[in-house]
């Protein structure tokens, strides 16, 4: 039995007229005898018999009748989900993103998404930026973020923000409130940053190299997190990525400028031969909005000339 069968079958068995089953489906009376005949044919056994007007179940339909019920209430769930996930009440968006954005920006854009679409399930990610890009290759997700553009030709890279490495240290620290430090100035400190395998790690290492050629890094991290707690204790000045203080994680904490510059750009990453859904779209508008939201005020994010 097809589908329409099963349903019209369960219909006339329920309202036990035809004419009503023709009413409440909308269609013509010979059109849904029609069907209980071929449902009839194919299962080689009678249905229905009319009695007194109305047509009642056979013994042999009554048997059936579980199984019917079971079915067409299993499609009716169905459908119902089907018209969820169109009008975006239900579904499910994965995301891989790097520790970066992970414990700063993606549970706010978490937040905003909720706001108009609660019943969305989303489950989230943290890796390292290369394991993020190969999750996008194999698209076992629907949204990768880094802090780097990829290389990869089947990916697409959509920038959300433009920032720059920061200096993270502890508000009464006797370098805070200066508006930027340089390698001459972090030369006495314990500095934290990432490792040497890493391209921002290398970069804050070269700013080093450059004038002081021994420089030796305190400690290396490979979580933007761990090295806030770090400095939140009093170990050393962190080299990293803005987010997490600038979303508010850290009270004790401040920023400046780390010079020379070293540019960071965040994206969102996709395969080329991914379609998006509409809930995809709308956590990448609110990834958008939660980083305006980290930005504002801030000097060192820049959302207006991305996107």
């Amino acid at each position: 039995m097809n589908i329409r069968h099963i349903l019209i079958v369960n219909l006339v068995m329920e309202l036990g007229t035809v004419s009503a089953a023709a009413r409440r489906l909308r269609i013509s009376q010979p059109s849904i005898t029609k069907t209980v005949r071929l449902a009839e044919q194919e299962l080689g056994i009678p249905l229905f018999r009319r009695v007194g007007g109305r047509l009642q179940p056979t013994p042999e339909a009554l048997i059936l009748m579980p199984e019917v019920k079971r079915l067409a209430g299993f499609l009716e769930t169905l459908h119902d989900l089907a018209d969820q996930i169109r009008d975006g009440r239900a579904g499910r968006i994965r995301v891989a993103t790097s520790s970066t954005i992970a414990n700063s920006v993606v549970p706010e854009a978490i937040a905003l998404f909720r706001e108009e679409w609660p019943r969305v399930s989303v489950d989230v990610m943290a890796y390292a930026t290369k394991d993020v890009i190969e999750q996008a290759t194999r698209n076992e997700v629907d949204i990768a973020i880094i802090d780097v553009a990829p290389r990869d030709p089947e990916l697409r890279a959509e920038p959300i923000c433009e920032a720059e490495v920061v200096c993270v240290l502890r508000r009464d620290h006797p370098l805070a409130g200066r508006p930027a430090l340089s390698a001459s100035d972090l030369i006495e400190e314990q500095v934290i940053t990432f490792s040497e395998s890493t391209t921002l790690g290398r970069a804050v290492r070269d700013i080093f190299r450059e004038r002081f050629p021994r420089f030796q890094i305190a400690s290396t991290v490979n979580q933007s997190t761990v090295a806030c707690a770090m400095a939140e204790r009093g170990i050393g000045v962190a080299l990293i990525d803005p987010f997490p203080v600038l979303s508010g994680l850290y009270r004790s904490l401040t920023v400046c400028r780390l010079l020379p510059a070293i540019a960071i750009q965040p994206v969102m990453v996709r395969r080329r031969d991914r379609p998006q859904s509409q809930i995809t779209l709308a956590f990448e508008t609110a990834l958008r909005q939660a980083m305006v939201r980290v930005s504002v005020g801030s000097g060192i994010v820049h959302t207006d000339s991305v996107g």
